[in-house]
Parts: C-alpha cells; structure tokens; sequence
C-alpha cells in the first residue's frame, strides 16, 4: 500500500485554535509530523494522538521536516482543513519504510515536561495566572513564531518551542476563564474603566438629551424638522433623521426600569449603524447599571441574551473609546488637530471626512441646547408598548 493510497479523513478548522500539539517523528527516525495531543475543537472534531499529519489546506507535508510542518500550521489560511492519516495505517505505513513506529505522546524532554504540567486541570486561579507569566515571557524572549538562529537544530527547536508555547497559552486561556476569579476580576477592570470614562459618558448624555424630545419614539422625522423646540428652534434634518433611523438612541428617554424588562429580541432587532462615541458613550451612561442586573441574570436563556447584546455594544463603545484616544494623542484634540495637506503631507491627521474619528465624532455634532430636559425624563407607555413590557412608566 503507498503512501497516497491509505484511508485519510479531513477536519476543517475555522480558527488557529486547533488544539493540536504536534509531535516529531523524526524522535523514531522518519521524518513527519504526529499528532502529539489533542485538546479543543479538534478534540471535539475526532482528531486521535498518533494519527500522522499528512495535509494542510492543499499542501503535502506527509514525512516532511517537522520544522516544515509547523511552519506550514503556522502561516496557514484561515479555515484550514488538516488531513490526518489514522495512526493504525500510520504503523503500517512507518513498518514498510522500516522503522519503529513513534509513540503517541510528546517527546520526552524538558520543554514538553514544563508544558505538559501547565494543563494539569486542578491548577488555581493563581497559579494558572503564574503560568501565563511564565508562558509570556519565555515568549518575548524567543521573539516571533518564526525565529532565526545560525544553528538549523536550534532554530527548529525554538520554532517548535513557540509552538508549542502558543497552544498552551490559549490552553491557559482557555482554564483561566472558567474560574470564578477570572469573572471578579473581569468584572473588577471592566468597573474600573467605565468609571474612568464615566464623566465623559456622563456629559455626552446631557449633551444628546438636551436636543432630544422627550416623545421621540411617537415623532415621525417630518414631524421632528418641522415643529419648533421648547426654546424656539428646529431641528436640523441630519439630527432628525440620526435619531428616527438609528432608533437605539430612543432608549435615552425610556425609563433603565423598563428597558431592563425588555425581551431580548426587542433589544437586539434596535438599529445601532453609524453610532457616533457621543453616542455610544451617552447610552452606556444610561444603561450602565442595567448592564449590572442583567450580568447578574445569565443563568436563565433571556437574561443571558440581553447581557450578551449589553456586553456586544459595551465592547463597541470601549473599542470606539481607545481609538479617539490613540487619534487625540497622535494629531491633538479638536481645535488643535492639523490636517495633512498635499505641501505638507507629513504634518497633521491623513484621514478625511469620517475617517478621522473626530469628523465621525462630530456627525452629528451635539453642540446645541433645543431646551429639552438633559436629565431622567422618560416618555410614558399606556399598556402593551414596543419593548415587549407593559404597564411602563
């Protein structure tokens, strides 16, 4: 039987987190890739220790280097389909080139005995913490996945050692989140940078609340260019249509109470396109302690729905956060930000238009006081209402 002629089967892999730790064949003689251990989705996919790796996407690696092999796992293309060939025609295969078939563990030696120890599944909160540490900095001090070194041999066994280092930090990973520490302490930092950002949320919200009417919901956006503010103005088309077409900013004037009773559905279906960080920021000031009850509500499928929709726009909002931030202090703040220029186009912010986030910021711009209160004002609800709760008020 040759080579090309033995039973494989395929798995498709979405992500580099196959969890697949190979291991060298060469430990036997023959050159090639085992399948070391198996852990993750290709655990769950049927993958076996032992079975030998044979393709990657379209690439042969059966009885390449191992270097080749992880070099090719490595800088594969996401979904990646992995061929295996099952270990009991791999011995078969292994007995006609004339040597021992390999074991279907990892090498024995130092590197593997150190990793293997940080799976063990009863380590703590602590000491999984610890291993990260470790995991870290032995990382930093190869440098990149594909390191060079003058010795080929030392090279290989570096490259392998990233590896390797790379499956058991997302293994870690991976631990470390079902402990109820990770979750305190998660929660613990995620406190702490809302409450650094809380000011700003805070007046972003006054800001949009004071151009807001109170009865939006019941305002058609011909309605809202048309009548006349509490202080005598009008409302320009592009706040108008902002508000009407991206109706999550509705939630402003509805009571937290209610919106925290809202069927998940309601609150998933809320368009949130285009959302400005004024924006962003003024609905995490308003739902921010919503966001609190329902983290305390995920053990049943609704309430783990509308904290995952809680926990999805929050992400938004902190990501949009760490952008302005990154762009102010590279360029300046508005009034002080420079725009490239085609005589100097070296000096100042390279982005036009939207792509600037301050432009995007600033689309539409709540500069403007409409003499709508920028405080707790809720519209009021007779019965059944739009967001799945009644008796709303």
């Amino acid at each position: 039987m040759r080579a090309d002629e033995l039973p494989t089967y395929a798995v498709r892999f979405d992500g580099p987190k196959v969890g697949i730790l190979p291991s060298d064949g060469a430990a036997s003689g023959l050159d090639g890739a085992l399948v070391g251990s198996v852990r993750g989705a290709a655990l769950a996919s049927g993958v076996v220790a032992g079975d030998l790796i044979c393709r990657v996407n379209d690439i042969n690696v059966l009885f390449k280097p191992f270097a080749f092999v992880t070099d090719v796992l490595r800088t594969a293309h996401w979904p990646c389909t992995i061929e295996f060939i099952p270990s009991v025609y791999g011995a078969d295969l292994y007995r006609r080139y004339g040597v021992p078939l390999p074991v279907s563990t990892p090498r024995n030696d130092p590197v593997m005995d150190r990793l293997v120890a940080i799976m063990r599944p009863n380590d703590s909160y602590d000491e999984l913490t610890r291993r990260i540490q470790e995991i870290s900095r032995r990382m930093r001090a190869i440098g990149t996945a594909d390191v060079t070194h003058p010795d080929p041999l030392v090279q290989r066994d570096l490259r392998e050692e990233y590896f390797v280092l790379e499956q058991d930090m997302e293994a870690c990973h991976d631990a470390i989140q079902h402990k109820p520490e990770y979750a305190i302490e998660l929660t613990r930092l995620q406190e702490a940078w809302d409450d650094a950002d809380a000011d700003d949320a805070l007046r972003a919200l006054c800001a949009i609340r004071r151009m807001l009417p109170v009865n939006i919901k019941s305002l058609s956006e011909t309605a809202l260019t048309q009548m006349l503010t509490p202080n005598g103005q009008t409302i320009p088309r592009d706040v108008a249509r902002k508000f009407k077409r991206t109706n999550i900013l509705e939630l402003l004037r509805t009571d937290p109470a209610d919106v925290a009773k809202a069927h998940p559905a309601i609150l998933e279906n809320l368009r949130t396109t285009g959302l400005t960080l004024t924006e962003r920021r003024a609905l995490h000031a308003h739902l921010r302690d919503v966001g609190r009850q329902w983290a305390r509500s995920i053990d049943n499928e609704l309430g783990k729905r509308r904290y995952d929709w809680f926990q999805l726009l929050r992400g938004e909002y902190v990501a949009s956060v760490n952008t302005y931030k990154a762009h102010v202090a590279q360029f300046g703040l508005p009034g002080s930000h420079p725009y490239a220029t085609p005589k100097t186009p070296d000096v100042g912010c390279p982005l036009r238009g939207k792509q600037c986030p301050l432009m995007a910021d600033a689309s539409p711009a709540y500069s403007s006081d409409y003499g709508y209160p920028d405080g707790p004002v809720y519209m009021g609800f007779e019965g059944h209402n739009d967001y799945g709760i009644g008796n709303a008020t």
